[in-house]
């Protein structure tokens, strides 16, 4: 106990030590240096204002770890509607999909640049000439309500420049404290918040490249995450274990690595996640029971209102990993997931495919389910859907699951953007036998290019009892 307090205030003093320099006037933080690209240049004003454009910054990301290239992003936020011009610089345009394509973003073209306008807050991929991996991300928050000062107690203010850590790769942060990322803050170190309470981590820096999980929280309560963008961790984006009232909202990430997940949760509950935009090379929303360390079951989280992308793996998959020693397992239940646009799904390994998946192991149940308004663009290759009880031995699962009930699937619409990269192969509805059945399922307005899915289109075996298509 002795060693954790002392690394918690060394890790303090590190941090306001670092800001202190940032935010004094007279010593102005240093950003670091941004690769040189001459790919995009992206300028914003008021919409109806003829003042000067105001040009952004164009920082980068990879993606895809099959072949990891180089992505691009900008962030700005707005408080009224905003006129964007992007000009691309390499060759000319003859084609631009502007994704999510439910935004229906109208844009004009003059030359080798288009111009647009946001009427409201956005998260967009810009994508010339059919390049979905060295395209434009742009994301437009509303601008925070919020003001945050530095010398402020309990407030860890980093302001512009970068920020590492000679001694160690994670900060461990205490409990009461808001971190304050400046929009030109760059951490390269991870965040820890573990046996604590009252954790905020807010603001539009980022944290880039860390040596771990970005952000790990564990057996805390009480932790928001607002705002900021997590670029390439050697890990999950967000680690979150063990852990109770939880809030994620306007988060930005991307990874290219094995084991990049972006949401990774397990024994957890009550968490709220909220206008997303993930872009990963593993799981973009993960959900277990017990796993490594943290114990217990998960329930009552939701996940709404965002953009998932996954280069490799799930946007959504819940499941696979639990205390399969425990008399009756663990137990996974209550998640709802709405208005969520996929903008790609790729998983090679046919039993963890699926843009949202159930891959039920380790004698879990998992139950009362909700997938609602899913905008599905595309699939370069997978499923639609999973869900499975199964045992996957190379993922270490002791025993198959227990069961999967109480699911409803609804209103969900797969319209391929690039239909010829898509290969998509049946949704599926198993259990493993007559005793770890999955039953009550109901999928309900499943449109495949604008046919309505029946039971007809489904993989599904005899262990599966009152499955309702219509």
């Amino acid at each position: 106990m002795k060693l954790f307090s002392t690394i918690i205030v060394l890790s303090f003093v590190f941090i306001l030590t670092a800001c202190a320099a940032c935010t004094d006037p007279d010593i102005p933080g240093t950003l670091p240096p941004q690769p040189s690209q001459e790919k995009y240049t992206v300028k914003v004003r008021k919409v109806g204002n003829s003042q000067e454009w105001q040009a952004l910054q164009v920082k980068t990301a990879t993606v895809d770890k099959h072949n990891v290239r180089t992505s691009y992003f900008v962030q700005f936020d707005m408080t009224s509607a905003m006129e964007v011009m992007v000009t691309y610089g390499e060759k000319s345009i003859r084609k631009v999909n502007i994704r999510p394509t439910d935004k229906n973003i109208a844009y004009t073209q003059e030359g080798n640049s288009i111009y647009f306008n946001l009427d409201n807050p956005a998260y967009l991929s810009i994508e010339f000439n059919d390049d979905r991996f060295g395209n434009l991300q742009l994301f437009a928050d509303k601008a925070a309500e919020e003001q945050v000062f530095p010398d402020t107690e309990g407030v860890m203010y980093l302001g512009p420049g970068e920020y590492g850590n000679s001694n160690d790769d994670i900060v461990w942060i205490p409990g009461n404290t808001t971190v304050y990322l400046d929009k030109d803050a760059i951490l390269t170190y991870s965040l820890k918040i573990a046996n604590v309470e009252n954790v905020r981590v807010i603001g539009r820096g980022q944290i880039r490249q860390p040596k771990n999980h970005a952000i790990i929280v564990e057996n805390s309560k009480h932790v928001e995450i607002d705002g900021i963008t997590i670029v390439d961790p050697n890990g999950a984006s967000i680690l979150v274990g063990q852990t109770t009232d939880v809030t994620i909202r306007n988060l930005k990430s991307f990874s290219s690595i094995i084991w990049g997940d972006g949401i990774n949760m397990r024994s957890s509950s009550d968490i709220t996640i909220d206008n997303l935009y993930m872009r990963n090379s593993d799981d973009c929303i993960a959900i277990y029971a017990s796993r490594q360390g943290s114990l217990g079951d998960s329930r009552n989280i939701s996940v709404r209102n965002s953009v998932l992308w996954a280069d490799n793996a799930h946007p959504i998959n819940i499941g696979t990993h639990g205390d399969a020693t425990r008399p009756g397992g663990d137990t996974i239940e209550n998640l709802t997931f709405t208005n969520i646009d996929v903008l790609d799904h790729h998983e090679l390994s046919p039993i963890y495919q699926g843009c949202f998946a159930v891959t039920c192991g380790d004698n879990n149940t998992v139950r009362k389910l909700l997938f609602e308004d899913f905008r599905v663009e595309n699939i370069e290759e997978g499923k639609l859907f999973y869900f499975a009880v199964q045992q996957n031995t190379g993922e270490d699962n002791l025993v198959p699951g227990r069961t999967i009930e109480d699911v409803t699937i609804r209103n969900i619409f797969y319209n391929p953007e690039y239909p010829g990269r898509n290969k998509v192969g049946k949704s599926l509805v198993k259990g493993f036998d007559s005793e770890r059945l999955t039953r009550d399922v109901t999928i309900e307005n499943v449109i495949i290019n604008g046919e309505k899915m029946v039971r007809e289109d489904l993989e599904i075996n005899e262990f599966v009892e009152n499955l309702t298509v219509k």
